[in-house]
């Protein structure tokens, strides 16, 4: 009860959907942004650089929802940040999967 009435309030029903689908959408071409960096910063670096890097990409793909008339240009603040979240947690998610790459010093013959 207290969902709906909180989707009636918000204006919109399925804005998390929303953003899953721009965080899916936008998830590969961040993480082509963000994989060689990610294993040399802390938690809360890592979340801030994956943020940096992904509002572009979220926005572009905000953009065009919008332009198609499947979102209102109202809720485009609102989807941003919960995209934002969505692909901060995707982010760091899939490089703690990824084998940390050990750095093999190499000398000069």
């Amino acid at each position: 009860m207290f969902g709906k009435l909180l989707a009636k309030l918000s204006g919109s029903p399925d804005l998390q959907g929303t953003a899953e689908i721009v965080a899916v959408q936008a998830a590969e071409s961040v993480w082509h942004r963000v994989r060689s960096r990610l294993p040399t910063l802390g938690m809360n670096e890592a979340r801030g650089y994956i943020r940096t890097r992904a509002v572009p990409v979220l926005n572009e793909q905000i953009a065009a929802m919008i332009s198609q008339g499947s979102l209102p240009g109202s809720r485009h603040a609102k989807v941003l940040d919960l995209a934002g979240e969505i692909v901060i947690r995707t982010m760091l998610q899939r490089a703690a999967t990824v084998p940390a790459r050990t750095h093999v010093l190499r000398r000069a013959a």
